[in-house]
């Protein structure tokens, strides 16, 4: 299964709005922007710190997703990825 697949897939099972949001992306975006995702390594915690400096764009997003009513919570830097960073840099 390629990765739109897969996540068409994902969005089904997880129903609702989250369809909506991943058909509007691909239209707006087109699939190829999403057909690859490029990973590199960091090294240290103060590059990651670096993302912190701008607020990142899922956090706007989200905060208007839950304003609207469709989430629940926000998924934030600081409480959510820098954790789990701290914890994979060792």
């Amino acid at each position: 299964m390629s990765k739109l697949e897969q996540t068409r897939s994902y969005a089904k099972s997880a129903g609702g709005i989250l369809v909506s949001e991943v058909e509007e992306a691909f239209v707006e975006y087109g699939e190829s922007a999403f057909a690859e995702e490029l990973l590199y390594p960091t090294d240290t915690l103060a590059q990651l710190e670096e993302f912190q400096a701008a607020r990142p764009f899922y956090e706007t997003h989200g905060e208007k997703q839950v304003a609207a009513g469709y989430y629940k919570d926000v998924i934030r830097y600081r409480e959510h990825i820098a954790p789990i960073a701290r914890t994979l840099l060792g």
